[in-house]
């Protein structure tokens, strides 16, 4: 079985939650249909997978929109997935433990490492 939902108001905004399942379902397979539709702009994610908003990010770490912005341009900044609209906007990022912690290590006291 191969369960499908796509919402948004374009392709750019949609987000798409693919479920496999059966023992006809192989790894490959699994990873081929995510990747086809990652190229043509969609969200692919599953149960265990994590997407946000820069918006909600911000709001999870205790930081501003802009700060993420900011520190995303920074060579230093861990790699991470993004789905970027029509006009090169970020509107999801997967975040990672080393994502979290490059945004925020300001926010450590001085004396703690």
């Amino acid at each position: 079985m191969i369960k499908l939902t796509i919402t948004g108001r374009d392709v750019t905004d949609a987000l798409c939650t693919v479920e496999l399942t059966g023992p006809h379902i192989t790894a490959a397979a699994e990873t081929a249909f995510s990747d086809w539709l990652r190229e043509r702009g969609y969200i692919v994610r599953k149960d265990d997978d994590t997407w946000e908003t820069p918006g909600e990010l911000a709001t999870r770490l205790g930081i501003s929109s802009k700060h993420i912005c900011r520190r995303r341009s920074n060579p230093a900044c861990p790699a991470h997935d993004t789905v970027k609209g029509e006009h090169g906007r970020v509107l999801y990022i997967r975040p990672t433990a080393k994502l979290d912690a490059f945004l925020t290590h300001h926010l450590k006291p001085l004396n703690q490492h």
